[in-house]
């Protein structure tokens, strides 16, 4: 019995390229997504990947050379323009990380969804105070 052989040509090559097998569907995914540069991109790359030993923002401030306050809008740029997954622990131990799977995920999403409804809860009851009556009745 013969066996066919594949010969490679140009064609198979471009295919081969195209697709790349190697890249897990996630490395696939994020290939589309704008890629972090400068400081962003110094700072995700301190990130450890999983909940199991997050970095907090002292230590990214320190090793980074910049205050906390700028080290929480970098993530927070991080999460918001270039769409990637970074979860963060108030509880021990504390910090940010690469979120490596779907309960990371889960916990995150909530974590963000409860904020949500309390500033919801909040402005609702300043809408409701003196202040946000006048608003209401002169404006």
């Amino acid at each position: 019995m013969k066996k066919n052989k594949i010969k490679p040509n140009k064609k198979t090559v471009v295919v081969n390229r195209q697709m790349n097998f190697n890249l897990t569907a996630e490395q696939e995914y994020n290939k589309a997504l704008p890629t972090p540069i400068g400081i962003d991109k110094k700072l995700y790359d301190l990130l450890p990947t999983g909940k199991q030993h997050p970095i907090n923002a002292s230590a990214l401030a320190k090793a980074l050379h910049i205050n906390e306050r700028t080290v929480k809008a970098i993530v927070n740029r991080l999460r918001s323009k270039y769409c990637l997954a970074i979860g963060s622990s108030r509880a021990e131990p504390s910090g940010y990380y690469i979120v490596s799977n779907l309960a990371e995920y889960a916990d995150t999403l909530q974590f963000f969804n409860s904020s949500v409804t309390e500033s919801l809860k909040v402005i609702d009851g300043l809408k409701r105070s003196y202040w946000g009556m006048q608003l209401t009745v002169n404006g």
